[in-house]
């Protein structure tokens, strides 16, 4: 019993630190292509949008493709649970989650993509709860890289899962792949995973965090996010409003013609 539960935490502090590298990753080459001085106190997307976050999903995924092709990766999700404070930042434990994906079309080359994602309304895992565990996508994807670099753009697997869904998210991509591709498959529970270190627990139990505590092994990354979060100045922001600078946030301006500075805080047009 000893050695299932040693490898279990042993389990948890590898997915907890492979986590923590994309986070890292993305964070080292965000600066170097910015400042050039890369930077380990920083974060993979601005402090304000993370602060929002409902749920947060850190994944990796590998691309092979001639003609046809296939994406296979994993990653987890995180939802941000109620607080008896707002200086008090709570995660659930981690659900593992698997992506498989074919496609078709003109691309050729191998991609490996690392990449961190929130999502500022609860429908995203209504969603995919609401799927049994396994939410198909599809969508064309297109593809122009050679060597390592940043992409802001949007993916087939961050693709609106629906109506009111809000998902921002930022990736490291490394390797040389080219051309367009219509990619289809689905974003699922991985049972296995899941099962090896939860037992019966279900999907619902684990992001819902009541019958399936945080794992202790996942501090270190609770800790980093809520470093992040608590950054962000607290303040009470009209939801229209919210909304309106997380679909702008890339060009720095929304409807009401304010100006967003990295920090989140604005400066009026007056």
């Amino acid at each position: 019993m000893s050695n299932v539960n040693d490898a279990v935490h042993r389990q948890f502090a590898h997915e907890c630190q492979q986590a923590e590298d994309i986070i890292r990753h993305i964070v080292q080459q965000g600066n170097r292509e910015t400042s050039g001085r890369p930077s380990f106190d920083e974060s993979p997307l601005k402090p304000w949008i993370i602060e929002m976050a409902k749920t947060v999903l850190v994944y990796s995924v590998k691309t092979t493709s001639c003609l046809y092709g296939t994406m296979q990766g994993h990653g987890i999700l995180l939802k941000r649970l109620p607080s008896p404070h707002e200086s008090l930042t709570r995660w659930s434990a981690p659900l593992f989650v698997k992506f498989q994906f074919k496609g078709a079309g003109l691309m050729f080359g191998k991609e490996t993509r690392s990449a961190f994602s929130v999502c500022t309304t609860m429908e995203f895992e209504q969603s995919f709860l609401a799927g049994d565990g396994s939410r198909p996508l599809h969508g064309i994807e297109f593809a122009s890289s050679c060597g390592s670099g940043m992409s802001e753009k949007t993916d087939v697997l961050t693709i609106p899962f629906g109506e009111g869904i809000d998902m921002v998210s930022t990736s490291l991509v490394h390797g040389p792949i080219f051309g367009v591709s219509f990619m289809k498959g689905s974003m699922a529970v991985d049972t296995e995973k899941n099962t090896v270190l939860y037992g019966t627990a279900s999907a619902k139990d684990i992001l819902e965090g009541d019958k399936v505590p945080p794992p202790h092994e996942f501090q270190p990354l609770y800790g980093e996010l809520n470093r992040i979060v608590n950054r962000v100045e607290k303040v009470s922001i009209n939801p229209a409003r919210m909304s309106a600078s997380l679909e702008r946030f890339s060009s720095g301006t929304d409807p009401e013609r304010v100006l967003i500075l990295n920090d989140g805080s604005v400066m009026r047009d007056s």
